[in-house]
């Protein structure tokens, strides 16, 4: 007496396999295996009641919901064999990828997306451009859940100079920050060149001691310093002046895998008890990385044809 029935409720997938006693099924055509320990425990079990009944391979179709009768009780249970765990490949293509750069983006963006479907969104805040690439279309639905995600992260460059921004160091600390991002630095209108800033800092790099009695801002911006410096250990002392710069621009990427911009510093200084510190005070950096960003939408934009909508997607 035969107690197996197939109805197929879902698919039309046809792909034949082989139970063993084991509760295993063997797909004949792509080689696959699914062990029953995977199923949930009443599946695994009605599998192995219908092998000892019968005594036979029972060959069951993935991509179809079976109905069948436990030996043990004569109870009819549904066996769903319609998961994508059952297939050679899965239906359809599902996930979020994430990349770091904008080309990384269009490159599978390009690659999966669907004309008239694909949706492009754009967080500003969280520095993310969204891709959903099975939206709903104008007409219909779809599901939703493949996806492409740019998760900006800010340069090294950018989170150093921001890391200082503002902040007040003693000038050994400060010229030896100068020194180590001289690189950033780039010569335009109104800034001082690297090698001005290095001038600059030399004379205040190293581990003399220094006794700065004042300061004087110049007509071209320029602040001028008078100091004692101790030439000898006797006590000896020599007067010495330097010249600091008003500013200087820098040219860096605010995202890994970003092209420069420029954005300017203002120096500034404090004597405080006859020692100097020194800051420079970064313009506006928020704005200056707020419009990174959209250039960085703008370019997608361009690039696929899409509108980049700002904010996120339905989830």
């Amino acid at each position: 007496m035969n107690y197996n029935w197939s109805s197929d409720f879902s698919s039309d997938v046809r792909i034949w396999g082989n139970l063993d006693v084991h509760g295993t099924i063997t797909s004949q055509n792509v080689n696959q295996r699914t062990e029953c320990d995977d199923m949930e425990q009443g599946t695994a079990e009605v599998i192995r009641d219908l092998a000892i009944e019968n005594g036979e391979f029972q060959q069951l179709e993935p991509g179809v919901i079976h109905a069948v009768m436990s030996a043990k009780d004569g109870k009819i249970q549904a066996l769903d064999l319609t998961g994508d765990e059952y297939l050679p490949v899965p239906r359809r293509k599902k996930g979020t990828v994430t990349v770091r750069d904008a080309e990384s983006f269009l490159a599978y963006y390009g690659k999966h997306k669907a004309n008239g479907q694909s949706e492009i969104y754009a967080d500003p805040e969280r520095l993310t451009v969204t891709g959903v690439l099975n939206a709903y279309p104008a007409e219909g639905t779809d599901w939703r859940d493949h996806k492409i995600t740019l998760a900006l992260q800010k340069s090294p460059q950018w989170t150093a100079w921001l890391g200082f921004d503002r902040v007040k160091l003693p000038q050994v600390e400060f010229c030896e920050f100068l020194d180590e991002h001289i690189h950033d630095v780039t010569k335009s209108l109104g800034g001082a060149s690297a090698a001005e800033l290095m001038e600059f800092a030399t004379n205040f790099s190293s581990h003399r001691t220094l006794t700065f009695q004042s300061s004087a801002r110049l007509r071209d911006g320029t602040t001028q310093f008078q100091y004692i410096e101790a030439v000898d250990d006797h006590g000896g002392q020599k007067a010495r002046e330097a010249a600091m710069p008003p500013g200087f621009m820098l040219a860096i990427a605010p995202f890994t895998g970003a092209e420069p911009v420029q954005i300017h510093a203002t120096l500034r200084h404090r004597i405080e008890n006859r020692s100097l510190k020194l800051e420079y005070r970064l313009d506006d950096p928020a704005g200056v990385q707020r419009e990174a960003m959209l250039a960085v939408m703008a370019h997608i934009a361009e690039q696929t044809g899409d509108t980049v909508m700002t904010g996120t997607p339905a989830l």
